[in-house]
């Protein structure tokens, strides 16, 4: 380990974390409880350890996302835990699909990450690669789909290191009985 890296132990309540921080890349390193039970370690910023929003939704006042703890001005949603910022990304593709008919991962990313924005054809490549499904293909609105879906948006909001697994946006999706 560099001389630029410090160790922290972070105990809260029954859950301990070991959080590795370079002054030099500002990332950090933290052992997390998954909605799954299972421990992994993950590598984020200090705004997306705050956020808990894999998707990176934007803020706005007419969500009232269950665990949201967002402050007007704030540029993206914050969530009290992972958990609602994975449910609160399930709903508002299920709203994409239900609401909009954006049933292709092409439309779907189309509005999440417009081309004002975004490099959109290489965001929907990325999904598909990940899903093994073409642009146009249309998307089957099940749990199994949409964790997969969830999940390699999130790898695409926030690197490898810091996205969702299939495993917990299906515990997720279980527990709120999303499908």
């Amino acid at each position: 380990m560099k001389d630029d890296t410090k160790k922290y132990l972070i105990i809260g309540g029954a859950a301990a974390a070991l959080l590795l921080f370079s002054k030099k890349s500002k990332a950090t390193n933290i052992v997390v409880e998954t909605p799954t039970g299972v421990p992994r370690v993950v590598s984020i910023t200090p705004s997306k350890s705050k956020r808990n929003n894999p998707l990176n939704i934007r803020y706005s006042a007419a969500n009232d996302w269950l665990g949201k703890v967002s402050q007007v001005g704030d540029s993206f949603e914050t969530f009290k835990t992972l958990e609602y910022g994975i449910r609160a990304g399930v709903k508002n593709l299920q709203t994409y699909y239900n609401k909009y008919g954006l049933t292709t991962i092409s439309a779907i990313i189309g509005r999440w990450a417009p081309p004002t924005e975004n490099l959109t054809g290489k965001y929907v490549e990325f999904v598909c690669g990940k899903m093994k499904l073409s642009p146009s293909m249309t998307v089957r609105y099940d749990a199994d789909t949409f964790s997969k879906l969830v999940s390699a948006m999130s790898e695409m909001e926030q690197g490898q290191n810091g996205m969702v697994t299939v495993s917990e946006v299906k515990a997720v999706i279980n527990k709120y009985s999303l499908f």
